[in-house]
């Protein structure tokens, strides 16, 4: 059989010349397009190889670290009325909860969890001591209460209302200290004047929230003193002062007032007055409590106003609208609170709060 005379480097040599020719017309051609484009080039030569052939065709590497999403995160802030775990829920728990405060609000964890941040009113002291002021609607809760709010979903409660110092300043003390250890943040109250009229500030994502507390009853004997436990009293001058300097350092300013008259459905010309100047002076949204009942929501100058969001879990079970209330949930985009809506809370007759289209009453 004859010497072959096929030249193998003749071959390979021809090989790469003509793959070096179609690469040349395929970067000329739709090298533009590529660089254009999302196309993803994977080889298996390395940074080198990858910078060989990005120097004929235009290779887009994928980068996740520049990765950019136009949609703003949205953040949901929730608020629901007053709370009381004591006299007929304490006996509720007892009795149907196995002695756990989580009990209340086993009906709306879930929903209440779903905020990212949740506010409400504390009506009285959680503590095991001190001397009970005198009047028959006194209240004090269990300090094992304050993990089941945390657990039902609560991030911030005010205390800046007419029952905290119920048990006197020992308890009211107590309250902060079990408040604080549960994880959750107080407003509208401390262990003196400066902690008690403190601008409370939480941050969501990229969203700065400022949460005020502030009470229409109590001057002269619960307000914060200079070294004296307490809460802050309403009055133009903090008011102002609070709203301004929460403004200047926060995105959003929520205000909080315990004010008006019980069992009353409409706001009285006080409770307008306030809340239009809260507004006036920079609130993004201003909630209210003490009524037990529900009382409307007002819009001012482009802003909520929710004068009374009425019980959350209570046991004045003598009227239908004080087993009623609201839950405010206002929703952020882009740092602004750009919609409020509520859904109804009804109470049943084991004093646990349920969202109205699922309540079995």
């Amino acid at each position: 059989m004859g010497e072959s005379n096929f030249d193998k480097k003749g071959f390979f040599f021809f090989l790469k010349f003509t793959a070096l020719i179609f690469v040349l017309f395929f970067s000329v051609k739709y090298g533009p397009r590529l660089a254009d484009s999302n196309l993803i080039i994977a080889t298996n030569g390395g940074p080198q190889k990858e910078a060989q052939i990005a120097g004929l065709v235009a290779l887009k590497r994928y980068d996740e670290t520049k990765k950019t999403y136009s949609a703003p995160k949205r953040l949901t802030l929730g608020f629901v009325g007053d709370i009381m775990l004591d006299r007929g829920i304490k006996s509720s728990v007892e009795k149907y909860g196995n002695s756990d405060y989580i009990f209340p609000f086993e009906k709306v964890k879930n929903y209440l969890n779903s905020f990212d941040i949740l506010f409400g009113n504390l009506e009285g002291p959680i503590s095991d001591r001190g001397t009970l002021a005198g009047s028959i609607y006194s209240f004090r809760m269990n300090p094992r209460s304050a993990k089941s709010l945390k657990e039902a979903g609560f991030g911030i409660l005010s205390v800046a209302n007419n029952h905290i110092g119920d048990w006197g300043r020992t308890a009211m003390k107590d309250t902060f200290q079990n408040l604080n250890n549960a994880g959750i943040i107080y407003s509208g109250g401390g262990n003196n004047k400066e902690e008690a009229y403190e601008v409370k500030k939480i941050t969501a994502g990229d969203t700065k929230i400022a949460y005020l507390a502030f009470s229409e009853f109590g001057k002269g004997y619960l307000e914060a003193g200079e070294n004296t436990a307490g809460i802050a009293i309403i009055s133009d001058e903090k008011l102002k002062s609070g709203i301004e300097k929460a403004k200047a350092e926060n995105d959003i300013v929520i205000v909080s007032f315990h004010f008006g008259d019980e069992y009353k459905k409409e706001p009285n010309a006080y409770q307008k007055s306030v809340a239009h100047k809260a507004i006036d002076y920079g609130a993004d949204l201003v909630v209210g409590h003490h009524p037990h009942v529900v009382e409307p929501i007002e819009v001012y100058k482009d802003k909520y106003i929710a004068y009374s969001l009425g019980n959350f879990v209570f046991d004045q079970h003598f009227s239908k609208e004080t087993m009623e209330g609201v839950a405010l949930k206002a929703t952020v985009e882009n740092k602004k609170i750009t919609e409020v809506s509520s859904d109804k809370i009804v109470i049943n007759k084991h004093y646990q709060p349920e969202l109205e289209t699922n309540s079995s009453e």
